[in-house]
């Protein structure tokens, strides 16, 4: 017995300072983008962490001399830090190795310098083996310091609402029993005529049905040219010969996807929408886009609430009288995609092909089915409202101009735009792979507008909008590193009938609030104070902390945008 307790204590002993260097990275990780990942994300890496550990505190604690088993502790926690903080040690200075020398490769530089730094790290920890094992317990001391620093340092009751925001959120992905997401027409039917209109009031039946389309980070046709070398006026004709109007002056009010649907839903700066207790865009899509004031406004006269996402969490909504879902019932997560991404840039792997094939294939099908979802709203005979998001053309980049799959550029499968995917892929491919995308989404607008058509179907008004604009130029870190008038100009096109297009007046410099605040007051009766327009860059560190972004129309006599 007193064998077997002296083996736990060795196995514990060895241990800890494996424990510690596997969770130092995970810990600093979780603790710089808490309010971007959910901190329980993090703790299947650290729980497997933590067990790996655990083992190989046993498997070391086998060998006989206890020196050598310290040693190889030491050793394989040292390997462990230096394999973590690979970024940092070689490829800043490996940039400056490749400036000196023409034709060298940055990357294949860093890879050399790596793996000559750890051959050199090993063979000195072999030759100075003795004076080493002799340093196993301030070793052990110093492994633990790093661990507990960031644990200790950072403010982690923020993090504690994102935290409590994933449960929300795989509350809205998984479904309920009562409300589940479906994919066929029949089921849509038969789930729809169950629920009732949350607020009893008699049905306008003269009211039309209302469609908001996203095509997240579609671009102005001007814009589109000037920074994409593409002429989109031949798509632009064939919306306005199917009776839409395309704004030429159309503008988004901010640069980030949620922040852009929760003003627009709530006719608010999301400044006066968001709640003291919100920390980060989690807070956002449960407080202002699942409960928007357009939505209760549609309900009140009775129309039924319809969502159909695409894939992401950033504008669902689980209080829908219908929700449409993709057959795989995969909703891709985007604060684990971020979290393994992180991970991963971290290490050597990041030279790697390490594309997420499944990841790809479920992506290019949710957009594919959202089309069909969309087609498939317009047959429902209640009076409705559907809200369409649509990941496209916004990267990751899974479609040629013909609709064909191909794969995204890049190292891993990520949501990820701006300069730090052009960093990965250069920003011609950037451009060439977008504008392919966009044609691709282009002829799926168009195929679903006419199979809409060809069918009967409720007075219906339809918007097509960009949250934003496409983001080539775009600095996450800096509203200074960004290229404004890039961001700023958003596709927006409209079709309404006839006898309300006077009231809803000249549709070219509207921004998305502006433009379903008209709708909201002009068609659906709704008594909304007047809103000002606005525009606003914010970064992904700091999404609350709003930049004006000046002429946001791209006109020379429009005053830069006060803040609200």
């Amino acid at each position: 017995m007193s064998k077997l307790i002296s083996f736990s204590k060795q196995a514990l002993l060895l241990a800890l300072p494996i424990v510690a260097t596997c969770l130092y990275p995970l810990i600093t990780l979780a603790a710089v983008n808490r309010l971007e990942i959910p901190t329980d994300i993090m703790l299947m890496p650290a729980g497997i962490a933590t067990l790996f550990a655990v083992a190989a505190g046993i498997a070391l604690a086998c060998i006989r001399k206890v020196e050598t088993g310290r040693f190889a502790a030491m050793l394989l926690s040292a390997f462990i830090l230096f394999t973590f903080a690979f970024r940092d040690l070689v490829v800043g200075p490996s940039v400056l190795v490749a400036y000196f020398f023409d034709g060298a490769h940055a990357e294949t530089v860093g890879t050399y310098l790596w793996l000559g730094f750890a051959l050199l790290g090993t063979l000195l920890a072999v030759l100075l083996r003795k004076h080493i094992q002799k340093a196993f317990g301030a070793f052990t001391a110093i492994s633990i310091a790093l661990m507990l620093i960031p644990l200790v340092t950072t403010p982690w009751k923020d993090a504690l609402k994102t935290a409590n925001y994933a449960a929300y959120m795989q509350n809205i992905t998984s479904g309920n029993k009562d409300d589940r997401p479906v994919h066929t027409l029949g089921a849509a039917k038969d789930l729809i005529k169950k629920k009732s209109t949350r607020t009893a009031v008699a049905t306008d039946a003269e009211l039309p049905d209302l469609q908001i389309v996203i095509l997240d980070a579609y671009g102005r046709d001007d814009v589109i040219k000037s920074y994409y070398g593409y002429d989109n006026q031949p798509f632009i004709k064939v919306l306005e010969s199917k009776g839409f109007s395309v704004a030429k002056r159309s503008h988004a009010n901010y640069t980030q996807t949620v922040l852009s649907v929760a003003s627009m839903l709530n006719f608010r700066p999301v400044d006066q929408l968001k709640k003291s207790t919100d920390v980060d865009l989690a807070g956002v899509v449960t407080n202002t886009v699942d409960s928007a004031i357009l939505w209760q406004i549609l309900r009140k006269q009775g129309h039924k609430i319809i969502s159909i996402p695409s894939g992401t969490n950033l504008t669902a909504m689980p209080s829908a009288d219908l929700t449409f879902a993709s057959t795989e019932n995969i909703i891709m997560s985007y604060q684990v995609e971020t979290a393994l991404r992180l991970l991963i840039e971290r290490t050597p792997l990041s030279l790697l092909s390490l594309i997420d094939e499944t990841g790809v294939r479920t992506h290019r099908q949710q957009l594919r089915d959202v089309f069909r979802f969309w087609e498939m709203s317009t047959e429902l005979a209640e009076p409705k409202a559907t809200f369409v998001h649509v990941l496209a053309p916004h990267p990751p980049f899974v479609f040629d101009e013909n609709g064909g799959p191909v794969q995204p550029n890049g190292r891993t499968f990520t949501l990820l735009d701006g300069k730090k995917l052009v960093e990965q892929i250069g920003k011609a491919k950037y451009q060439t792979a977008y504008v392919a995308q966009l044609k691709a989404i282009n002829s799926k607008v168009l195929t679903a507008i006419e199979a809409i058509d060809a069918k009967p179907h409720r007075d219906t008004i339809t918007v097509i909008i960009g949250d934003h604009g496409p983001r080539m130029n775009l600095d996450w870190e800096s509203a200074k590193g960004t290229d404004m008038d890039e961001v700023k100009g958003t596709l927006m096109a409209v079709r309404m009938p006839e006898k309300y297009k006077a009231a809803i007046g000249d549709i070219d410099k509207c921004s998305p609030l502006t433009l379903l605040h008209r709708i909201a007051t002009k068609v659906y009766n709704a008594p909304l104070e007047p809103v000002s327009d606005f525009s606003y860059y914010s970064s992904l560190n700091e999404p609350f902390d709003f930049v004006p972004i000046a002429n946001p129309t791209g006109r020379t006599d429009d005053p830069a945008p006060k803040k609200p």
